[in-house]
């Protein structure tokens, strides 16, 4: 019985991470591009913001700033530590910014539920065993 415990513990912890990750990302999705790195102003700030680059790649940049001929920000290194990045509007193919999903907020908060409700009846499971 010890032994399913533990099991059970472990699977709780990695249950509560994986829900945790989950969470960060299931309520966006990234809208339809700009294919004119022009049509946001040097004013504009955006928490986040996916830059598509001419040479095919792309790259997640958070806090970024259009800078007159530059889109800069930051970039998540391994881990959680950021790193300053920087590239020329020139080699921007199209910017893409997180928008509201309803259907993964309905699913997220389904399974939220779902997860209190499975827990409360483990333990009303259990009171009736003691």
């Amino acid at each position: 019985m010890a032994v399913l415990s533990g099991l059970r513990y472990r699977l709780a912890h990695l249950t509560r991470a994986a829900l945790a990750a989950w969470c960060a990302a299931a309520c966006s999705t990234w809208g339809a591009p700009y294919t004119e790195p022009s049509a946001l102003s040097p004013e504009t700030n955006l928490s986040r913001a996916r830059l598509t680059l001419h040479n095919g790649g792309s790259v997640t940049v958070y806090e970024a700033r259009v800078r007159s001929d530059s889109v800069v920000g930051l970039v998540r290194r391994q881990g959680t530590s950021f790193q300053p990045f920087g590239v020329s509007r020139a080699d921007v193919r199209s910017i893409q910014l997180p928008e509201p999903d309803a259907l993964r907020t309905i699913v997220l908060v389904g399974a939220i539920v779902g997860g209190i409700l499975w827990i409360l009846g483990e333990g009303y499971r259990q009171s009736l065993k003691t």
